[in-house]
């Protein structure tokens, strides 16, 4: 049986008697001249600390309701000798009780489908902390019961040390508790900027009250089904497919916009939609290189999802580092796949946050376009694409693939020492001989073979010119039989309860043949794909092929 796991989350001031609404709690704020942030439907005010900068919210985020950003930084000098700095960060997290007393709800499609809403990823705040921080060794070092204006306080200090990024973390949480929802307001900081921090954020955590909501309280921001991985509605006609995927980047468009902090800009450069925190000239530079892209990945592979509709990206540019990791943070996960998260650190197109970008915009079109021929794409091919696109640069319009210094000096190493892997055996490898052999070097080399294979020496060759998108046409035929293949017995051969592993030799037993199964199905599709693609070259093919990629390489 097919089970589809989405989302639910209710906003818990809905009127007594009626039903809370698929809804997520992102909250009309008001920045007063006294710096104070209100949310007039949730009910909530407080005064963050002075020149903290306010964050966005994530979109598809469901609990938290407010972020701020400490604009010093503080340093963490670890025992090995490297240097970690960190920005302290607010963050306030509302628990409705609507919300977090149910369970799931379940709905029975039809005979082979059940649908499951989880309602409560989060019941309380423990269990968000142990969620959020749980790779982090963290226990809570104080607690103390309070109250201010009448509300229940609990004021909770934990402590984040082992595994901790870039060093141990203090975090101090106020947990406000009223009838209908919880708010819990958490400032994370360096363990060593505590002391220093200890009297301002404590005066800010005072400031906290619970307000009076709207007349309009009551009424919900629903974004329809925020699910937006490439797999939603794959299973619907490529038309409807296509009107709900418009509707939903309308509604994701519309709420990406609304309540913009101060300082963040919003405007339509192409088909993305950018949200700003730097400078417009980045923007226009980083649109314009996207577009390119996404037009040379249009002409270049026209029989990849020609039909589809390509919801048109989220491009958020943050001042720094520490503000793109604090949007990119929260408990938000849908939007993922449509929201770019970068920062101008004024190295263009080579520079990380440059690569990062391209690669991004690769990988959003493949997967809107065919996300199953995407997830069925051979090492060589997924490394190497991803690697060649990080390395994209624009030029007047049209991209060219470029390769840095660093991996032209690995190639030419591997070169002199023998070490460099014929094209047609990289080619073979499913991905788990390809990383069962631990040779980082080989990544280079995925990335020399798919920049060779966009070269003008390549496409002046009439055997080489059409080798890549026949290889990518061949392996969607490839994908596509498979998948008709397990589709009937996807559907017919749930197991059945008695024939479920009982013990823990029969789990390990069939995790084994399961893994197993994936292996051989995986290198089914590597073998047929390269037979299909060089079924009539020779000999003599390949080692003009050969000859001039090792050529390349000097």
């Amino acid at each position: 049986m097919f089970i589809a796991l989405a989302a639910l989350v209710s906003l818990a001031s809905a009127p007594a008697g009626s039903q809370p609404r698929a809804a997520a709690l992102v909250s009309p704020l008001v920045q007063s001249k006294s710096a104070h942030h209100e949310d007039t439907r949730l009910g909530f005010k407080f005064k963050p600390p002075k020149d903290w900068t306010a964050v966005p919210l994530k979109v598809d985020e469901n609990w938290q309701v407010a972020k701020y950003l400490s604009p010093r930084e503080y340093i963490y000098n670890d025992p090995q000798g490297w240097t970690w700095d960190h920005k302290p960060q607010l963050v306030v997290i509302a628990f409705p009780a609507a919300v977090v007393e149910k369970d799931v709800e379940v709905e029975k499609k039809d005979e082979k489908t059940t649908e499951i809403r989880i309602l409560n990823p989060y019941k309380n705040y423990e269990d968000y902390l142990a969620r959020t921080y749980s790779g982090g060794g963290y226990f809570i070092a104080a607690e103390e019961q309070g109250e201010i204006e009448g509300v229940a306080v609990r004021k909770l200090e934990i402590k984040v040390e082992k595994l901790s990024y870039n060093g141990p973390k203090r975090v101090v949480t106020w947990i406000f508790d009223t009838a209908e929802i919880d708010f819990a307001v958490q400032i994370e900081m360096l363990e060593t900027a505590y002391p220093k921090l200890k009297k301002e954020l404590e005066t800010a955590l005072k400031t906290f009250r619970i307000t009076p909501r709207a007349a309009d309280a009551s009424a919900t921001r629903g974004v329809g089904e925020m699910t937006l991985s490439p797999t939603a509605w794959s299973d619907l006609p490529v038309f409807e497919r296509r009107m709900r995927r418009q509707d939903q980047e309308r509604v994701l468009h519309q709420r990406a916009q609304q309540d913009l902090p101060e300082g963040w800009t919003a405007k339509k450069h192409g088909r993305f939609l950018v949200l700003n925190r730097s400078d417009e000239r980045c923007a226009q530079r980083m649109a314009e290189r996207g577009e390119a892209v996404i037009r040379w990945l249009d002409e270049q592979f026209p029989f990849v999802g020609p039909e589809e509709y390509m919801r048109a990206p989220i491009l958020r540019i943050c001042k720094d580092w520490e503000e793109q990791n604090a949007v990119s943070s929260g408990t938000g996960w849908s939007t993922w796949w449509l929201e770019i998260v970068t920062h101008d650190d004024k190295g263009g197109a080579a520079s990380w946050q440059g690569q990062y970008f391209n690669w991004r915009v690769f990988e959003l079109w493949f997967q809107e376009r065919d996300h199953a021929l995407f997830y069925a794409f051979p090492p060589w091919l997924s490394q190497g694409l991803r690697d060649t696109a990080e390395d994209v640069v624009v030029s007047k319009g049209k991209v060219e693939f470029r390769r840095d210094s660093w991996e032209r000096d690995q190639l030419r190493t591997r070169a002199r020492s023998n070490a460099l892997s014929k094209p047609r055996d990289l080619m073979r490898l499913s991905s788990s001989s390809f990383y069962e052999k631990q040779d980082w070097g080989m990544h280079y080399e995925t990335e020399a073979l798919v920049r060779f294979l966009l070269s003008p020496a390549a496409q002046r060759n009439a055997r080489t010119k059409d080798v890549l998108p026949s290889y990518i046409a061949n392996l969607k035929r490839v994908v596509d039989e498979i998948k008709a293949e397990e589709k009937p017995a996807a559907e017919t051969d749930a197991p059945a309860e008695a024939d479920k592993p009982k013990t823990e030799e029969e789990e390990a037993a069939r995790f084994k043949a399961e893994r197993t199964k994936w292996k051989d199905r995986e290198q089914r599709i590597v073998d047929q794909t390269f037979e299909r693609t060089f079924r009539d070259w020779s000999d003599k093919d390949w080692a003009d092929f050969e000859k001039a990629y090792f050529a390349a390489q000097d």
